[in-house]
């Protein structure tokens, strides 16, 4: 009798592990994958752009523009413990226009004019967190005394960071006739991609200045992006050529960068 149940038991438990569960059928491998790629693409409609000038200690009328390294190190350290993750303004570009994955909590640090501690000190600070940047130059300014050099800039690209165009001489644009605006924007984004081998897709205004007829230009150009000194969080329902960014002062420290970044977390 014990023989006979015990060939019972085992042969219903063959029966019951090889009929595939209800809930195997309702959920099928493929429909499983569709969903994780589904959630992968989820749609960031808004995303802090930070803006910084220099990385240094540097004093004078202009110094809140200039974030000490040692904040820069705790500000850096910071967005690692919070679980940001930065990109470029094109990894922006191709999420807001063609859905692009992006990571869940994404951030787009800025530097404007091309200052030689963005390589020096930045750049290192940055690379030992595993952060990427956006790098303004202007024109210029390239190779100049305190400024980046076209071999910098190579090293940047080859560290996943971008290189935008941030005009020709600096000028004021509001101020500038058409030629020289086609000088400062469509000339100056072909001797940025003939030096460094890249497509230039973003662009950041000097001083912030632009108006409607600055605007007609980069419309036209090759150009997508760009990003302005309006205070705020970058929005996905903005005109993509008039991005706000969130400046980033020597004062701030670090508990001035918390704030100004928990503002917009919700």
């Amino acid at each position: 009798m014990k023989k006979l149940i015990a060939i019972v038991v085992v042969i219903l438990a063959i029966y019951y592990f090889s009929v595939p569960s209800p809930m195997a059928l309702e959920l099928p491998e493929t429909v499983l994958n569709i969903e994780i790629k589904g959630a992968k693409q989820l749609f960031i409609s808004q995303v802090p752009i930070l803006m910084y000038h220099s990385i240094s200690n540097s004093g004078g009328p202009w110094s809140e523009l200039s974030v000490s390294p040692e904040s820069f190190k705790e500000q850096m350290g910071y967005l690692v413990e919070q679980g940001y993750t930065t990109i470029t303004l094109k990894d922006l570009y191709l999420h807001w226009i063609d859905n692009e994955p992006l990571p869940l909590k994404p951030i787009v640090l800025t530097f404007d004019d091309g200052y030689l501690d963005n390589y020096t000190t930045a750049f290192p600070i940055m690379n030992e967190r595993g952060h990427i940047g956006v790098i303004f130059p202007y024109l210029n300014k390239v190779g100049n005394v305190n400024s980046v050099t076209w071999e910098h800039l190579l090293e940047f690209i080859d560290a996943g960071w971008e290189v935008g165009n941030h005009s020709k001489t600096h000028m004021d644009l509001t101020r500038a006739n058409h030629a020289q605006l086609d000088r400062e924007i469509n000339y100056t984004t072909k001797v940025f991609e003939e030096n460094l081998g890249v497509e230039i897709v973003s662009f950041c205004y000097p001083a912030g200045r632009y108006d409607l007829e600055v605007l007609e230009v980069l419309e036209n150009s090759t150009l997508t992006i760009s990003v302005t000194t309006n205070y705020g969080i970058a929005k996905a329902e903005e005109n993509l050529l008039t991005l706000s960014r969130i400046r980033i002062n020597r004062s701030d420290y670090l508990n001035g960068f918390i704030r100004k970044l928990e503002r917009y977390e919700n």
